[in-house]
């Protein structure tokens, strides 16, 4: 292995549904920009004089179910570049288990094992001449209970000069999101070269030599405001590249129309307006699309209805999202939480 190599995380290879449409093979549109983004990721690499690709954890999305659709083309795509001379190896996240913890029995990732050029760590912490890679845990004390194993395992002077490759959210990432003990100070302490850390969707640089790497794309309404992309990993340096694929983004309806267009187009759209008519969602919506909105979700109360706060409910709640979304309010938890619910309760009438 050598300098540079390439780094990502939480792709979250998925059937997207939510403004996801098929291309003329069947396949997903939405993971064709998950894929879209591996490929920059590898073409830089290979163009740098690299061959190695880091994954840092949640290969997949969904825990325990990969149907075909999902896997093959990732599979041709990871395949590709494993002819190409890449070596992939990484570890698995917490969305590649069946169960709580890693093991290679439940992990999704490890379909991919069998390929030569694709190596992921199952075990507790393993590392090779340039990166110590410790696997998720559910626990963020048994966690950095592994990672100071893993560092104890190595000599200081070994240990200064190797990359700690985990799948763990660092406290301070996200604004919105309270602490749990895995902070980039405790991480820096351990005396690895760097840490990169997969989980949290935000990339972020905590200036002492720990990393947030971010998800290569946003996915959800709850990357809203996050940076995604991935990483390009040099001796000297660190290198990261904002992502082209789509962003989910939200608007309140009070933007500048001259500088809507240059904020919206090619993205995903919610707005949030408060109490409106079914005339004014309406026209709210065909404004967003001619702008080049590539989805639009309406956030809006009916006129004549009244909630503790504007915008929080669209029109086709059912009574449990009322309640769900009534009790986040009334706990006064952050809009994060809110967005998370939203999006989880849209998953269950699709499924439905």
């Amino acid at each position: 292995m050598r300098y540079p190599y390439g780094l990502c995380a939480d792709l979250h290879a998925h059937a997207w549904s939510a403004f996801s449409s098929v291309d003329e093979n069947g396949t997903n549109t939405r993971l064709l920009h998950i894929i879209d983004e591996l490929d920059r990721l590898c073409t830089l690499v290979r163009r740098a004089g690299g061959n190695i690709v880091v994954f840092a954890g949640d290969l997949f999305h969904e825990r325990g179910k990969i149907v075909p659709s999902v896997f093959n083309p990732l599979h041709v795509c990871i395949q590709r570049w494993i002819d190409r001379g890449i070596d992939f190896r990484g570890i698995p996240g917490n969305h590649d288990c069946e169960g709580k913890e890693v093991s290679f029995l439940t992990s999704a990732a490890a379909m991919m094992q069998g390929e030569v050029g694709f190596h992921l760590i199952h075990k507790e912490f393993a590392h090779d001449d340039m990166c110590m890679y410790v696997p998720w845990k559910s626990s963020p004390a048994a966690y950095l209970s592994v990672i100071a194993d893993a560092a104890d395992s190595v000599s200081e002077t070994r240990r200064s000069a190797l990359d700690l490759i985990i799948h763990a959210g660092i406290d301070g990432t996200l604004s919105d999101m309270p602490p749990h003990g895995i902070t980039a100070e405790a991480l820096a302490k351990f005396g690895f070269r760097r840490v990169f850390s997969g989980h949290y969707h935000h990339h972020k640089d905590f200036g002492n030599g720990v990393f947030s790497i971010g998800a290569t794309t946003h996915q959800t309404w709850s990357d809203v405001g996050t940076q995604a992309g991935f990483m390009m990993v040099y001796a000297d340096r660190e290198e990261f590249h904002a992502s082209y694929a789509p962003q989910f983004i939200d608007i309140t309806g009070d933007e500048d129309p001259a500088e809507l267009g240059l904020k919206i187009e090619g993205h995903y759209v919610r707005a949030k307006i408060g109490t409106a008519s079914a005339t004014v969602v309406g026209d709210m919506r065909a404004l967003l699309m001619r702008e080049g909105a590539l989805g639009v979700q309406i956030m809006a109360v009916p006129n004549g209805k009244t909630v503790t706060r504007a915008g929080v409910a669209p029109k086709s709640l059912s009574s449990v999202e009322q309640s769900v979304l009534s009790y986040v309010d009334e706990q006064k938890l952050s809009e994060r939480v809110r967005d998370i619910c939203s999006e989880i309760m849209t998953e269950v009438k699709e499924v439905a």
